[in-house]
């Protein structure tokens, strides 16, 4: 099935770039909510994904900062700590280029 193989992406979660990985939270939610469930398979993908997100945090605009925060809570995925750090900490790079208030 069609499923089948995007999980069997998993595999080949360390070739993703930044972009791969945000289609593969994209299209992980979306068909987790068109076929009602989480699996352990569809976790360990996930996990694997946030994992490889790490590595672009540096790269990540701020929408997709936002978009891999909720992703990860609307399936119930805590991301590492590590990885936590590194997206928020691109969180925090946004937030210092704001004008200050006063």
């Amino acid at each position: 099935t069609n499923l089948r193989q995007f999980w069997e992406l998993s595999a080949r979660v360390e070739e993703f770039d930044m972009l791969h990985c945000i289609v593969a939270l994209h299209t992980t939610r979306t068909l987790c909510q068109s076929t009602g469930g989480m699996t352990d398979e569809v976790r360990t993908f996930v996990e694997a994904v946030l994992d490889r997100v790490k590595a672009f945090a540096r790269e990540l605009m701020a929408e997709d900062v936002k978009d891999t925060l909720s992703i990860a809570n609307d399936l119930g995925v805590v991301p590492r700590r590590e990885v936590l750090d590194a997206v928020l900490g691109r969180a925090l790079d946004f937030a210092k280029q704001l004008p200050s208030v006063g």
